[in-house]
């Protein structure tokens, strides 16, 4: 089974799961703890395919009257959170992928002082690798190449004059 039909097929069975069974409302527990439960029934109901008009008819069924609005609002909450806590793991892999580059850069940059051409070209691409995850490089353009006659009729007409003085210039 490939990694993307286990993840649908957890996924089906979450859902499923979270339609059968009623999450247990504990009115004892604390509003933020029993919103957060709602958020992630909600999240785990639109994760399996359900529609947040289900959502909403679903988790009112359970007793927690909410509108499919409500239901967009919890489900973007979650996905909301996930992404600042992706958005953190990044930075800590970035920061962790930066020391172990600081660190081989470290043993072999006094080779590549002493002029060991490997060392030089493992120094050089280090390097690379680090501009790339600080985003140093700026980026490469590449214009889309557009046929003449696509061109709107003023610029074609522009077009052999600055061919003509380029070439004046060039001579």
């Amino acid at each position: 089974m490939s990694v993307t039909n286990k993840v649908v097929d957890e996924s089906a069975q979450a859902s499923a799961q979270a339609q059968q069974q009623p999450p247990e409302w504990n009115p004892g527990l604390p509003r933020k703890v029993r919103a957060r439960e709602l958020e992630d029934v909600a999240f785990e109901l639109r994760k399996g395919g359900a529609s947040y008009g289900d959502i909403a008819k679903i988790l009112t069924a359970r007793g927690t009257k909410i509108s499919k609005a409500g239901a967009h609002k919890a489900v973007a909450r979650v996905l909301a959170a996930l992404r600042e806590h992706t958005k953190e793991l990044a930075v800590d892999v970035r920061e962790m992928e930066l020391q172990r580059l600081d660190s081989v850069f470290m043993k072999i940059f006094s080779q590549a002082k002493a002029g060991n051409q490997g060392a030089v070209d493992r120094v050089l691409r280090i390097m690379e690798r680090r501009a790339k995850l600080l985003g140093l490089d700026a980026p490469d353009i590449q214009l889309p190449y557009v046929p003449r006659e696509a061109l709107p009729e003023w610029i074609r007409e522009e077009l052999p004059k600055s061919e003509q003085q380029s070439e004046q210039v060039e001579a």
